[in-house]
């Protein structure tokens, strides 16, 4: 079967590929349950929204423009958990050795999150979590669809030893003596002084323009120390 009609070689090179994985289907992340031959040569996909882990499977055909090739993955970056005492957890694609996979998975996707344990400062560790824990978390949903509560909410409410995040790519966090930092993946980059300025380290000062852009950053003033 030409790869063009299904993006795959066959069957058995589909499950290879996305099964038991989080893919796109029509734009909204998907956990694909079983990949099916199907007698008309197309494989036939049981999928199930990552919104809802409790629907019901459909049964997609892996032509389906719907699926865009699986040229688009969920995004990844900084989302909210739902579980509020989990607060913000960064997720990021790792190279793992003679890997096949291509959809979203345990092994593929590392998640990190924030150990107020260890000083003022927290450090950021990896590992705590596995993305099988937080694929049905809404946050990871609200994260692909950039839903997040407003910077100038999260700053005006957020309290000491916990973590949220404005968008995929930026988190506040607020330290145990009250400062309120700006990450940028896995780097502070810069401090919040009051709920409507931020401070950019000057090593960082290459990324103002970025900040700026993002229509989720919604400060007037941005400055550099």
């Amino acid at each position: 079967m030409p790869k063009s009609e299904f993006f795959w070689t066959d069957a058995q090179q589909a499950h290879d590929r996305i099964n038991r994985t989080v893919i796109c289907y029509d734009g909204q992340p998907y956990y694909v349950d079983n990949i099916e031959p199907n007698e008309d040569s197309i494989p036939r996909a049981r999928i199930r929204p990552c919104s809802d882990q409790n629907a019901q499977t459909e049964r997609k055909m892996l032509n389906s423009p719907k699926f865009k090739r699986f040229r688009d993955l969920p995004v990844l970056g900084w989302m909210n958990s739902v579980e509020p005492m989990t607060g913000a957890l960064h997720l990021s694609r790792r190279l793992v050795a003679g890997g096949r996979v291509h959809g979203l998975n345990s092994t593929n996707v590392l998640i990190s999150n924030f150990d107020f344990s260890t000083g003022v400062i927290p450090t950021i560790r990896s590992g705590n979590y596995s993305f099988s824990n937080v694929m049905f978390d809404k946050g990871f949903c609200d994260s692909h669809n950039r839903k997040f509560p407003s910077l100038e909410k999260i700053l005006a409410n957020i309290k000491p030893g916990t973590s949220i995040a404005f968008s995929p790519l930026f988190c506040v966090v607020r330290a145990g003596d009250g400062l309120r930092w700006m990450y940028r993946e896995t780097e502070r980059i810069g401090i919040f002084t009051g709920v409507d300025t931020l401070n950019l380290i000057s090593k960082y000062a290459y990324l103002r323009e970025e900040i700026m852009n993002d229509d989720l950053f919604t400060l007037n003033n941005l400055r550099e120390f």
